[in-house]
């Protein structure tokens, strides 16, 4: 009987998860949080219209509220753990944290580029 490789330790999916969630989403991305992986994908263009646009009030919703809006980013990218929930978070930056790699690696990384005057 062949032994799980987990490259991200115990607490962390095997490498055969790992190579069919690329396959399904390309890239994908990881963090140490109390040393815990936590793995993400980018967010795509369609996907992050929808979370903006739900969070405009209209006469027949509220709109959501910059937390739900982040925690709807989080729990759309976030693949391990799997079935992440972030609104169950004990540590509520993490979430937070979680969502601003999310957005830098899927290209909202603007503080890197810098205009250049004609």
């Amino acid at each position: 009987m062949s032994e799980e490789v987990k490259p991200l330790g115990e607490k962390g999916p095997t490498q055969e998860w790992i190579n069919d969630v690329k396959s399904k989403y390309g890239d994908i991305y990881y963090v140490y949080f109390d040393d815990e992986p936590v793995v993400f994908r980018t967010i795509t263009r369609k996907e992050y219209i929808e979370i903006m646009q739900s969070s405009i009030p209209t006469p027949d919703n509220p709109g959501d509220d910059i937390g739900e809006s982040e925690n709807r980013l989080v729990d759309m990218c976030t693949l391990w753990p799997e079935n992440y929930k972030a609104a169950e978070e004990k540590k509520g930056g993490r979430v937070s944290g979680i969502a601003q790699y999310v957005l830098y690696y899927s290209g909202f990384n603007f503080q890197d580029i810098m205009p250049q005057k004609l």
